[in-house]
């Protein structure tokens, strides 16, 4: 029993003692990674050999955190080559790729702080030639998109992929709701030049497909923009309602949930919060008032946009 302790202790210090030394260059940089003195110094920069090249992985100065961690040809540092990562404050990668001779190469991909992927590039010589990205929506149910699908009602959360080749000169997009694990796809879209093939699936996933020519996308927008829709907001609402209900002192917000149809006129206007003395029903009041939108235009067609608005209500004694 003796023994087996004073080996596993030997064993620990062997190997912590061989990490501490791993480290053979030492460096003082500035926010941009060029070298300055040691008081000015805002990143350490520390760095080991490994099958030729140098590993150099950066901390932060106050707070010892490691920020990146970059392959280069030698300990001047003046030339990357190798894997290159960059990392969350929480040490989660934030991206991961390769530069070739100081140049982007191959596959590049970027992570937010929660872990899921958001943009996978592809460079040559330092060139992007193809571009994809991911976007999430985890709100229920997914009401910033520019369209509007029955099968997003129910879903987990879902996420947007499109990928742009440039040398092929094609764009794909896809609309993906995930529940309980499992993706459906609510639409895709493939497009090789300016004409491009739309497929749209319902919630029992029956595919209704559609010549589309352009890849314009907008967002359903007030006539006025958005200061035109705060002053019809602010010169239609009565702030006095909850007054008149009887409502406490204190702030409260409504948040109305509403569709711009595809000729710009609201409809399903509901209220998705409501804390009650008659603020929702207020504020449903008003967007019925609305002038017409300029509806959202999804490749270069009109189509129905789902948008929500929260309402703020200050009560004073």
């Amino acid at each position: 029993m003796n023994i087996k302790i004073l080996a596993t202790i030997i064993f620990s210090f062997l190997t912590l003692n061989t990490i501490s030394q791993s480290y053979k260059f030492l460096y003082h940089l500035d926010k941009d990674l060029s070298s300055t003195s040691k008081e000015k110094a805002v990143i350490i920069g520390k760095g080991y050999e490994s099958d030729g090249r140098l590993i150099l992985d950066c901390f932060l100065k106050n707070t010892g955190k490691k920020i990146l961690s970059a392959t280069v040809k030698d300990s001047s540092l003046s030339t990357l080559h190798g894997m290159f990562k960059t990392y969350h404050d929480d040490m989660k990668l934030e991206s991961a790729g390769f530069y070739a001779e100081n140049d982007m190469e191959g596959v590049w991909k970027y992570w937010d702080k929660d872990g899921f992927l958001t943009d996978s590039m592809i460079y040559k010589n330092g060139i992007r030639i193809a571009y994809a990205s991911y976007k999430y929506y985890f709100s229920k149910p997914t009401l910033e998109q520019f369209f509007f699908q029955d099968s997003l009602k129910t879903a987990t959360y879902s996420y947007t992929y499109s990928y742009t080749d440039s040398l092929k000169n094609t764009f794909q997009e896809k609309q993906v709701s995930v529940k309980n694990g499992k993706p459906k796809t609510s639409f895709e879209v493939d497009f090789i030049g300016d004409r491009g093939l739309l497929k749209a699936y319902d919630s029992a996933g029956v595919v209704k497909t559609d010549s589309v020519f352009s890849k314009k996308m907008q967002e359903a927008e007030f006539a006025g923009g958005e200061e035109g829709w705060r002053y019809f907001l602010r010169t239609n609402l009565n702030a006095n309602v909850p007054v008149n209900n009887n409502s406490p002192a204190g702030k409260y917000t409504v948040i109305i949930k509403f569709i711009v149809n595809k000729d710009g006129t609201l409809d399903d206007i509901k209220a998705e919060h409501n804390p009650g003395y008659g603020m929702a029903e207020e504020g449903i009041r008003v967007l019925k008032k609305s002038p017409k939108w300029a509806p959202a235009i999804q490749y270069g067609r009109y189509v129905r946009a789902y948008r929500r608005q929260p309402i703020t209500f200050f009560i004073e004694n």
